[in-house]
């Protein structure tokens, strides 16, 4: 008997502590018809489903998760016509400010939001001249973002998120677009926060002075498989702007597409002592007075490998620029596809500048640039996202095998030469095929590493120079 009392207060306690599901609808049956008032009543591990609709007026803007380990969603976030219908309309001006969502309740990762459309927010004043965050506003916040889209916002800073005082949240597959500030058009991220970029798209955002996709300054920023398109500036930094000593920034797997300043970096701007790591990132039809595809400035520090910079123009350095007064800035380029080579009018170097031996100046054969895919060509299989399948050439790039031999070849499907590709989907599982020049082997033979259909001295060459490597 006391086996069993034990055994039912257990599972009393279980069923009390699952989850509780909470709706939303804002004309039609449901536990309530706004949002603050569904986070009000709920408690940690609870999930809210916000049914579609367009929410707006007090109670469905500045809307606050009260630092709670909840979920709000929409009914169902992988379907972008659900996410597309289901509208967080702020309504605000300069009259009536108003934003979407505001956290500054220490929310963690266990705080989610996910699948909604945040727009049309003007972000209240913070102080006399900072006006953070029009559509989200994070202030020592560190939520889960997912598969959100956040458009037509605007800001004095930030015109779509803002990221402020330690602020690391984790955004995962959104849309930033659209929105304009002074400053950091699609989103600012500054004084000491640490967010995560994973396969976000900024696109048109627009700044009047400096940034127009992000900004950041004094923060360590981390983006993987991102891509920046149509941003634009009349100051520095089309796609992204940097600054600061403390700054760190890592870009991975990353496209740059036609963004635009008005000065410096058309897809890139950094200065100020700040650093950038670029890895197997992708630079197309930027545009700047200075530096086309990227300016670096004033004791900056870029590292680039892997990538392609293609048909990027300025006046000076159309694909990279450089300047400084009292800080020279330092610029490493190797296993990278550059336009023109280490030229004048190509890039700018200075005395702490190496360019490496292994880089490429040939036509990288992207697949279709009007229409923005930038895949490599190859007569083995491309990958057609449009079509969603594979896809031969009648070229190959050469670009394909050409990435530094020491890079982990990552998702490559075979077969992959055994060497990472260059450009944004070096790496990943979207990478061209190599092309051996003969039919593609179909049989996976075991010990024929790079897919030639082989196994000799190439196959034992690559599995040692990747014996015992640590990929962690």
């Amino acid at each position: 008997m006391k086996r069993l009392s034990f055994l039912f207060i257990c599972l009393s306690v279980a069923i009390t502590s699952q989850a509780g599901i909470i709706t939303v609808d804002d004309d039609g049956p449901a536990d309530f018809n706004n949002i603050q008032a569904a986070i009000d009543d709920a408690n940690d591990g609870d999930v809210i489903i916000v049914k579609p609709g367009t929410y707006t007026g007090n109670g469905n803007r500045d809307i606050d998760f009260l630092g709670k380990a909840i979920t709000v969603q929409s009914t169902e976030p992988d379907n972008p016509n659900i996410v597309a219908a289901t509208i967080i309309d702020c309504n605000g001006n300069q009259a009536e400010p108003h934003r979407g969502f505001y956290f500054h309740s220490g929310e963690d990762p266990n705080s989610l939001l996910a699948g909604l459309t945040v727009t049309k927010g003007y972000a209240p004043a913070a102080g006399p001249y900072f006006s953070p965050g029009g559509g989200i506003y994070c202030v020592q916040s560190s939520p889960v973002i997912s598969k959100c889209v956040i458009t037509s916002n605007s800001a004095s800073s930030g015109g779509g998120v803002c990221c402020y005082s330690g602020s690391s949240p984790t955004i995962t597959d959104c849309t930033i677009s659209n929105n304009t500030a002074a400053n950091n058009g699609g989103m600012l991220v500054t004084t000491e926060g640490s967010p995560i970029f994973i396969n976000c798209v900024f696109i048109g955002n627009r700044a009047e002075n400096s940034s127009g996709g992000i900004g950041t300054s004094s923060s360590n920023l981390v983006l993987l498989n991102c891509k920046f398109i149509n941003n634009s500036t009349l100051g520095c930094g089309g796609g992204i702007g940097e600054d600061w000593w403390s700054s760190k920034m890592t870009l991975i797997n990353c496209l740059f597409w036609g963004n635009s300043a008005g000065s410096k970096g058309g897809a890139i701007w950094t200065w100020l002592w700040a650093n950038a790591t670029i890895i197997n990132c992708t630079f197309y039809g930027n545009t700047a007075e200075f530096g086309g595809a990227i300016e670096h400035d004033e004791g900056a520090n870029i590292y680039i490998i892997n990538s392609i910079l293609w048909s990027d123009n300025a006046t000076y350095g159309s694909e990279i620029g450089m300047g400084y007064d009292d800080w020279i800035p330092t610029l490493f380029i190797d296993f990278t596809d550059l336009q023109g080579g280490p030229t004048d009018k190509s890039v700018l170097m200075g005395p702490d500048s190496y360019y490496g031996l292994n880089n490429k100046d040939t036509d990288p054969c992207f697949a279709d640039t009007n229409n923005g895919d930038f895949h490599l060509k190859s007569q083995a299989g491309r990958w057609d996202a449009n079509e969603g399948r594979w896809t031969k050439d009648e070229e190959t790039s050469l670009c394909i095998d050409a990435g530094d031999p020491s890079s982990p070849i990552g998702f490559e499907p075979f077969p992959n030469g055994g060497i990472i590709n260059m450009g944004a989907y070096g790496g990943t599982e979207e990478a061209s095929k190599s092309y051996f020049g003969e039919p593609v082997c179909e049989t996976i033979v075991a010990g024929d590493i790079n897919g030639d259909c082989k196994v000799d001295f190439k196959d034992f060459a690559l599995m040692a120079l990747h014996w015992l490597e640590d990929n962690n």
